[in-house]
């Protein structure tokens, strides 16, 4: 027994000592990384975008590089395209140039620590198409012959009648900078084409901002041009210089991304309308589409009351197309 006994305790002996000895194992502690959030973005173009971020927390370490990264896809990280903008602020900005016009893009915040990269809430957005684009796109759907006929055969308005409007481009040779373009303009009764109650030639331009705007002007001898929508040669021997502008009449246009239409409308009160008995000036409103046009022009007397024009926009069916001849 005593044998038994000694040995027993040996081996208790044996076991605690090895126990004591083993040094107790660290505890697993994760780094921590910073806590941050992506900006909402803002001053969309068709090339470039702004958003940034801001820190919530550093975590354990100093931020030592901070920014957005974007991408096509959803997740973004710093492998795709990324800023490095200033640590100075809790809050930064960034700038996100170098993007294709009219594209989803993906965005979020980083912000890398010794530890490693911590990233923000995803946000997404969509390029503007250039400017430019629009506005030739603009100008091929206003070239060619439209009809209010079938508006005509649903309504009861008195003012709603059966109208033909024609636009083609002239003087196509005449400016290469494709900020300038000019339309003729012809409209008249469907039961009387010869004897059009329109004629005028728009002169259409882009400015270095992307306005997209009007000029409208009387053409001397405007009989001679008859149907000059058909042969637009017919103009080449008729000079700018001698075009007389209806002041205060240019219409001011802008792309509707959601409608996918072009929106046009007159400025105030300045386009007086001469000649109107009881009428002093006249407000036009129009869109573009790409298969029909609508057109509200409605006279107002000088105490600024309706007195003239429908009670809502004609609808012109586009019938036919004509070319149109654009420059850069």
């Amino acid at each position: 027994m005593n044998k038994i006994r000694l040995f027993a305790l040996l081996i208790l002996s044996i076991a605690l000592l090895t126990t004591s000895c083993q040094k107790d194992e660290d505890p697993i502690i994760n780094p921590l990384l910073p806590t941050l959030s992506t900006a909402i973005v803002s001053n969309i173009t068709a090339d470039s975008a702004l958003c940034g971020g801001s820190i919530i927390s550093n975590g354990d370490l100093a931020v030592l590089s901070r920014g957005v990264c974007w991408s096509t896809s959803p997740n973004p990280t710093i492998v795709n395209s990324k800023t490095s903008d200033s640590l100075e602020n809790t809050s930064f900005k960034s700038r996100i140039s170098g993007l294709s016009e009219n594209t989803n893009y993906y965005v979020r915040a980083y912000a890398i620590t010794a530890n490693g990269t911590a990233y923000g809430n995803e946000v997404n957005f969509k390029t503007n198409t250039i400017k430019k684009e629009l506005f030739k796109k603009m100008l091929a759907w206003m070239c060619g012959s439209f009809s209010s006929h079938n508006h005509a055969d649903t309504t009861v308005n008195q003012y709603i009648v059966d109208v033909r409007f024609h636009m083609n481009q002239i003087w196509a040779d005449r400016d290469s900078t494709g900020n300038i373009y000019w339309l003729y303009v012809e409209q008249a009764y469907a039961s009387s084409p010869n004897s059009p109650y329109r004629q005028r030639i728009y002169k259409i331009m882009i400015d270095a901002a992307g306005n997209i705007y009007d000029e409208i002007y009387a053409i001397p001898g405007a009989s001679t041009y008859l149907h000059g929508y058909d042969n637009p040669s017919v103009f080449n021997n008729l000079n700018a210089s001698t075009l007389t502008i209806k002041d205060g009449c240019n219409v001011n246009f802008q792309w509707i991304e959601n409608g996918q239409y072009f929106k046009g409308n007159t400025e105030s009160n300045n386009c007086l309308a001469n000649g109107v008995p009881g009428v002093s000036y006249i407000t036009s409103d129009a869109t573009i589409h790409s298969n029909y046009m609508t057109s509200w022009d409605k006279g107002y007397s000088s105490s600024a009351v309706w007195v003239m024009g429908p009670d809502w926009p004609y609808i012109f069916d586009k019938i036919d197309t004509y070319p149109f001849v654009s420059f850069k």
